[in-house]
């Protein structure tokens, strides 16, 4: 690991939802919030959507898109999809907690992956469903 790495503790959480437990929602969801300290939103500030899963293609496209396009003030939203019926949407995995710890888990990557420190916020978006319905719904 990088000596030059973000580290959580550079970044502050903000207010974050969850709604994989709530038997009557109609989503089922976890957004995880937060920010560089030094994060400051202007009006040139630019919101990017990057998909994530657990290959290695997904790493790269947050690496470039980190490297080359982010920019001081910028906001990434990282979508992590899993399919109904899958494992991590199963009933053990949310009363068990483990879709919350995956995704405290992919939001620690993520800021890893900052190695520039640049001043940015992020939203993680943990969701159950296709990734076309839930791109709409956002």
């Amino acid at each position: 690991m990088a000596l030059t790495s973000s580290s959580p503790s550079t970044f502050q959480n903000r207010v974050s939802f969850d709604t994989f437990d709530n038997k009557d929602a109609t989503d089922f969801s976890l957004t995880l919030n937060c920010k560089h300290k030094d994060f400051q939103y202007t009006r040139r500030s630019r919101i990017f959507l990057c998909g994530l899963n657990k290959d290695e293609y997904s790493e790269y496209a947050l690496e470039w898109l980190i490297d080359e396009l982010i920019e001081d003030g910028d906001e990434i939203v990282c979508l992590r999809v899993v399919e109904e019926g899958s494992k991590m949407a199963s009933e053990n995995s949310k009363t068990e907690g483990r879709y919350s710890q995956e995704a405290r888990k992919m939001m620690d990557w993520v800021i890893e992956k900052n190695t520039e420190e640049k001043a940015i916020s992020l939203v993680l978006e943990f969701a159950v469903g296709k990734v076309q319905d839930i791109i709409q719904r956002m």
